[in-house]
């Protein structure tokens, strides 16, 4: 008997469903359009907010990858150079200036992984290639990565001398003091001082720094390079 008022139910329902299509057609119409057009909306805002995230999503992977190029947020090599050092390499017969790259670049996965010892051998190997080969900017990378292994040690009196050799080719070279490179320099110098507790020197050394950075930025404000310097710069002092 239930399943007999069951079925009846469902009769009637779809009677009185038919009835009303005839009777008011356009009403019909005008709710299944109104009814899809809801449906396509709620479907357009779940597609903004998967965009969205998967955005935000990418911008997160290259920011963390960019993060973890560095061990330590000081290890960031400040010279730059003719030959692409970071870039990929043919498979032919190594020229003196590929054997050069390629040192310094294991020099640096030392680094990296901590091997400091290794990295330190690797780096004198590659100092005596590029005075071999007479690659003036090569000398200077390999100053720069020295200075930063140092750097890294707390060997801060070492790191010093050697940034500020590496300052001296740069400036020999054309650099000017308000150059990026010179300023990133001297702001490690700096923060070194400050890490000996000399804080007259670190404070000198910051405040030149900082107000040089401070006219960069507005000079370049989409400059990535001066407002990561400045940011930087700013979280050591």
């Amino acid at each position: 008997m239930v399943k007999y008022f069951g079925k009846l139910s469902q009769v009637l329902f779809r009677m009185h469903f038919m009835r009303s299509m005839v009777a008011n057609p356009n009403d019909y119409t005008i709710k299944a359009h109104s009814s899809c057009k809801s449906m396509v909306q709620r479907s357009r805002t779940l597609c903004s907010v998967y965009n969205h995230h998967q955005q935000q999503k990418q911008r997160h992977q290259k920011q963390s990858e960019r993060n973890s190029t560095y061990t330590h947020p000081g290890l960031v090599f400040t010279a730059a150079f003719s030959f692409n050092l970071f870039g990929g390499g043919d498979k032919e017969e190594e020229t003196p200036e590929t054997k050069l790259v390629n040192t310094i670049k294991r020099s640096i996965i030392c680094i990296q992984k901590q091997q400091y010892d290794k990295a330190e051998q690797m780096l004198h190997l590659a100092l005596r290639m590029a005075q071999d080969i007479q690659s003036a900017n090569g000398i200077t990378y390999v100053y720069d990565v020295m200075a930063n292994l140092a750097m890294e040690r707390e060997q801060f009196k070492k790191a010093e001398a050697l940034f500020v050799d590496v300052m001296k080719r740069l400036m020999a070279e054309g650099y000017t003091e308000d150059n990026v490179k010179i300023l990133h320099i001297s702001a490690k110098i700096a923060h070194m001082s400050q890490l000996q507790g000399d804080l007259v020197k670190s404070f000198q050394g910051f405040t030149w720094t900082l107000q040089r950075l401070a006219k960069l930025v507005k000079e370049l404000p989409e400059n990535s390079d001066v407002l990561e310097l400045y940011g930087l710069t700013k979280n050591w002092y």
